[in-house]
């Protein structure tokens, strides 16, 4: 038998919330996105959705800033934005696909954040991470 890694471990661990999202469904998930829409917020943006993806209330809404998620997540978090999240004052705001749902949701969570998810289709994820 293998011996787990660190990276299994933080899958494994961003899975659980994910798969009890997607056996459960959001019904509220308009309630959720009207809430966020009303105050500032940090936004992370996955680069590989398309625009038919970006919902509107996504797209609308003050914005401090809007940061686009390079395909190695992990890098990038270990880099800056991981410390530009913990730094921020306001909401942050992830709109991702649900394999880069589970890394981000992983490491703020390694980091001592909180973060909900909440399933807006099939395969696009919004997670809330909060200080």
């Amino acid at each position: 038998m293998s011996a787990l890694t660190r990276r299994a471990l933080l899958g494994l661990a961003g899975a659980v919330p994910v798969a009890l999202a997607m056996l459960r469904g959001t019904a509220n998930t308009g309630d959720v996105a009207s809430e966020s829409a009303q105050a500032s917020v940090l936004r992370l943006q996955d680069g590989s959705l398309t625009q038919h993806e970006l919902s509107p209330h996504w797209l609308a809404g003050p914005t401090v800033a809007r940061v686009t998620l390079a395909p190695d997540l992990v890098q990038q978090w270990r880099a800056s934005l991981g410390a530009q999240v913990r730094a921020a004052a306001v909401p942050v705001v992830a709109l991702v696909r649900w394999d880069k749902a589970l890394i981000l949701s992983g490491l703020a969570r390694e980091a001592g954040l909180r973060v909900q998810t909440h399933r807006l289709s099939r395969a696009v994820f919004r997670i809330d991470v909060q200080v």
